[in-house]
């Protein structure tokens, strides 16, 4: 019996020597390090691919944007627009017609239609510039003209 024990104890040693020396010392913090610094790098990748990915988008929505510097407008069309009819628009955007068409030149336009939209009270109007068709000189203005609000002061 007393044979049986210290071989079965000697087994145990044997195991657990063969195991530390195979598998290395670990201990549960070391593991947690690792799979910690795994779990950052992971991290770190996928916000560096999102950033990648958002750029992209933005450079192609900028490139679908931009407006070729050699038209001229030749037309300005106003899409949505039912609070001021297209006739009232076209009144004070004409002096814009047969002008280079550049990126400035088209911000001042919309920034002009979007004040007129604010004195008749459309203070929440939202003027969307669409280049698309400029080539051809024509200039689409698509309109989200939101409810007309007052101020009263008293």
């Amino acid at each position: 019996m007393k044979k049986l024990l210290v071989l079965i104890g000697v087994l145990a040693l044997t195991i657990q020597a063969s195991y530390a020396a195979g598998f290395g010392a670990y201990d549960a913090g070391s593991i947690n390090s690792q799979y910690m610094r795994d779990l950052r790098t992971h991290e770190m990748m996928t916000r560096a691919k999102n950033k990648s990915a958002i750029v992209q988008q933005t450079t192609k929505a900028e490139q679908a944007t931009k407006v070729p510097v050699t038209a001229h407008i030749k037309k300005i069309t106003f899409v949505n627009n039912e609070a001021i009819s297209t006739a009232e628009l076209e009144n004070i955007t004409s002096g814009y017609m047969g002008k280079l068409a550049t990126d400035a030149m088209v911000s001042k336009i919309r920034k002009l239609v979007a004040k007129y939209y604010q004195s008749n009270g459309y203070f929440s109007a939202i003027i969307i510039p669409n280049v698309a068709n400029l080539a051809k000189g024509e200039l689409i203005f698509e309109i989200k003209e939101g409810t007309k609000n007052s101020i009263i002061v008293e």
